[in-house]
């Protein structure tokens, strides 16, 4: 008789557990759930937004369980609301990582798909939840709808009928439903506004991407497409192929992978243009080179530096950059077509390593006799570093006032160390903003000063007080024990 109660109390529990796992039911779209039995809840729905709330809401100077409960009775069964105690759920608050006093989730079929962060008033939520449970694609009535819709979500994707309906439009509007979380879809059904989006074949599927301004055509058959085949194309060419060029960030391609830098003209046909021929290049050459663009126009001070004319664009160059930010640089010749033939030529050549580096060198004056020499960067090695003598150089802008104020008394400086044969230290100048920095510091500033000590022309000092003839003379004096009466 024991052992017969014992059994018939373990199928008691038994029965007890499996009732207490049975699926939640409710008569609104309102549900009260714990971490134990949400999963269980949320199955068979195929939209929960759910609520966390940590702390009181009681004292009515807090609203969000009434305005959430709000929003769900704007919406009805097409969204159901969950809402959880997390004072009493700390499992689930502390696997979600949850910091505020309230946490928004959205749920399908008991999946998480997203975290909602915006405004917690009824208004806020209901248009959240409407734009994750609605028709799930924008339909265009007018080319200004379609043309705000691209220009306004990223990696969109637009299906372009002849008309709506029919089993494609059908299949479209289940792939949006299941993909809607992280692709916005757009649908054209109006051969008209469809040609004023240059689009003249029916059914086309594009998705438009902002980066680097480019569409991407599904090139299948559409009516054979499965929705891993969408998914799969969605998912690789979102991605941008190529990226912008973070002109004042450019430390961030230091050590890294050759750049392929593209000046793009900011006329919109001739920009459509260029942008055509880098995107087929990025897609030949993006895994030996990272491919940037910059418009001509924002970038016009470094395209000047780098070699090129200031009205060079479409141009292209290959740039690499050292661990410490030197940088070699490549220069498609800006008079060769900017075709993909030329430039899959040119960087053919620098991958086979036939191109030569381009070297920024100004010409030297025809007298340079010293005892102030001026160096390019073709010279400075020879001159600087390559000798026993120790070399004070001056780094100057010629534009600079500050430099034309100091040069007289700087020559001086030189003629007083050459008149009382002071051999052993030398006098240069060197004009950064005509020749590329091949070795030596970069200054921050224009006009430096720096000392390159014989024997340790690798660590040059710069000379760090107000620029006159005497302030100079007095660091070459307590580096390098050298002194002169001035």
């Amino acid at each position: 008789m024991f052992l017969f109660w014992i059994l018939s109390l373990a199928l008691s529990a038994k029965r007890s557990s499996h009732k207490g796992k049975k699926k939640q039911t409710f008569d609104d779209n309102v549900l009260y759930v714990t971490e134990q039995n949400m999963s269980l809840a949320f199955e068979d729905l195929p939209a929960v937004f759910l609520l966390v709330q940590l702390g009181s809401d009681k004292d009515g100077r807090f609203r969000t369980k009434a305005d959430f409960i709000a929003a769900a009775s704007n919406l009805g069964s097409r969204c159901y609301f969950a809402i959880m105690d997390g004072d009493r759920n700390m499992k689930f608050v502390r696997s979600t990582n949850q910091r505020d006093a309230k946490s928004y989730f959205f749920y399908r079929y008991g999946q998480l798909v997203g975290r909602y962060s915006g405004g917690p008033t009824t208004e806020e939520i209901t248009n959240f939840a409407m734009s994750r449970t609605g028709i799930p694609f924008t339909t265009f009535d007018d080319y200004t709808i379609a043309q705000d819709f691209i220009e306004s979500n990223n990696g969109a994707v637009v299906l372009y009928l002849e008309k709506a309906g029919g089993p494609l439009f059908e299949k479209y509007n289940q792939w949006a439903e299941k993909l809607r979380d992280n692709t916005t879809f757009g649908l054209c059904p109006d051969p008209d506004i469809a040609d004023e989006l240059d689009i003249s074949e029916f059914p086309s599927l594009v998705l438009y991407r902002h980066t680097d301004h480019s569409k991407a055509v599904y090139a299948d058959d559409l009516n054979d497409a499965s929705l891993t085949d969408i998914t799969e194309w969605i998912n690789y060419n979102k991605k941008p192929k190529f990226e912008p060029f973070q002109i004042n960030k450019q430390s961030v391609y230091h050590d890294g992978k050759p750049l392929l830098l593209f000046f793009t003209p900011v006329e919109e046909e001739a920009k459509k243009s260029a942008i055509s021929v880098i995107t087929n290049l990025a897609n030949s050459f993006g895994n030996e080179f990272k491919v940037v663009s910059i418009d001509a126009v924002t970038g016009n001070r470094f395209m000047t530096e780098i070699g090129f004319g200031r009205y060079a664009d479409p141009a292209v160059a290959i740039l690499v950059y050292s661990k410490l930010g030197k940088l070699t640089k490549y220069l498609h010749d800006e008079e060769d077509p900017f075709t993909e033939d030329h430039i899959g030529n040119f960087i053919e050549m620098y991958i086979q390593k036939k191109l030569k580096p381009n070297i920024r060198s100004a010409k030297l004056p025809d007298e340079n006799d010293g005892p102030l020499f001026e160096v390019n960067a073709l010279t400075f090695n020879d001159t600087v570093m390559n000798t026993d003598q120790s070399v004070v150089v001056l780094y100057y802008e010629d534009w600079d006032r500050l430099y034309t104020e100091f040069l007289p008394e700087f020559t001086e400086l030189a003629e007083t160390f050459a008149n009382n044969s002071i051999s052993k230290v030398k006098f240069v100048k060197f004009n950064i903003a005509a020749n590329d920095l091949l070795v030596g510091p970069d200054p921050k500033k224009t006009p430096s000063v720096y000392l390159f000590a014989s024997g340790l022309k690798k660590k040059p000092i710069l000379y760090t007080k107000k620029l006159n003839k005497k302030g100079v003379a007095d660091f070459i004096y307590e580096e390098l024990d050298v002194k002169v009466e001035l």
